[in-house]
């Protein structure tokens, strides 16, 4: 049999034979891609000064360009983690109320707004000492740790429009949460399993 030259253009035909005589054509041409615009240049470059990221704007689920954005009710996911006996329990409390989840978490933190910065403080506490203890207490308890001490959270979302998701972001920077999924897990847990308050 004779092998095909496959560097020499030509139809499927000739390179495969009769079996793929059909499929000639079917392809556009190849084409070079087309060139990247010309880079913009930012007048805060030219002036030298760089932004700092500050914690709320790390954390921003919409994109930066707003071109692509439809409404201000246009909705982001913003996913969250949570133990299992609060998933279900937010399942339960949903179909029975007929809300969806954010009403859910809406409802744990207008409820327990005051108590937050001690829930998110709990959470983040590392392992007690006694109280006559001459060192204090440690923060920033890992993930790792986390789930020793309270079983392994799952992911769980709801879905939040931009000035909600601004809402969220300043409550974190306020209770000192690390993130918007703590936040929302230290007020859900608390609202939806209520022992876990204390």
């Amino acid at each position: 049999m004779n092998q095909p030259n496959i560097n020499k253009p030509g139809s499927l035909g000739d390179a495969f034979g009769t079996s793929a005589a059909g499929l000639g054509g079917l392809l556009p041409p190849n084409r070079p891609p087309a060139p990247p615009p010309p880079p913009v240049e930012d007048a805060s470059s030219t002036a030298g000064e760089t932004a700092e990221a500050t914690p709320s704007t790390r954390r921003r689920a919409p994109s930066a360009d707003t071109s692509r954005l439809g409404t201000e009710d246009d909705t982001f996911p913003v996913n969250v983690y949570l133990l299992p006996a609060a998933i279900t329990e937010a399942s339960r409390r949903r179909r029975s109320r007929r809300v969806d989840n954010y009403e859910l978490v809406v409802d744990a933190i207008d409820s327990l707004r005051d108590e937050l910065p001690a829930l998110v403080a709990r959470r983040q506490s590392g392992p007690g000492r006694r109280e006559d203890s001459l060192f204090p207490p440690r923060r920033g308890a890992s993930t790792t740790a986390s789930a020793a001490r309270d079983g392994r959270r799952r992911l769980w979302a709801f879905q939040a429009t931009e000035a909600e998701t601004a809402v969220l972001d300043k409550l974190v920077d306020d209770v000192g949460a690390r993130s918007r999924s703590e936040l929302v897990s230290c007020a859900l847990e608390a609202f939806l399993l209520p022992r876990r308050r204390r």
